[in-house]
């Protein structure tokens, strides 16, 4: 799928699916946001650029949606919300792609995720 376009339909989902848990996003989505450290498999530059990129689309949707006009991050305050946001994309992907199950996460719920409770199964 082209960068371009996926990237619109990935900000179209996002726009109107907010609230989506880790079991609601389309695998397909999933995969293409996980940020894949597999060089053998896929350019590593290109696929995380398209991770960070919607990680940031969501981070300014998930605070406009707040009412926060203005915000700021530094490079490293970043940091930690793009993991928590990948881990969270690799649990979604095992839950739908395999028979371990975890309990449905708000993926795109920032404020809460210091205080994740990951149950799997």
């Amino acid at each position: 799928m082209k960068d371009i376009k996926f990237l619109q339909i990935s900000f179209e989902f996002i726009s109107s699916h907010i609230n989506a848990t880790i079991h609601e996003v389309p695998i397909l989505l999933l995969e293409q946001w996980a940020a894949d450290a597999d060089v053998s498999e896929i350019p590593v530059q290109n696929q995380i650029s398209i991770g960070f990129t919607v990680f940031l689309y969501v981070l300014t949707k998930y605070y406009e949606q707040q009412g926060k006009e203005e915000f700021s991050f530094s490079p490293k305050e970043l940091i930690c919300p793009f993991e928590t946001f990948q881990i969270l994309i690799d649990l979604g992907i095992i839950h739908q792609k395999t028979d371990i199950k975890s309990n449905a996460i708000r993926l795109f719920d920032f404020d809460n995720y210091s205080n994740l409770n990951i149950k799997i199964q």
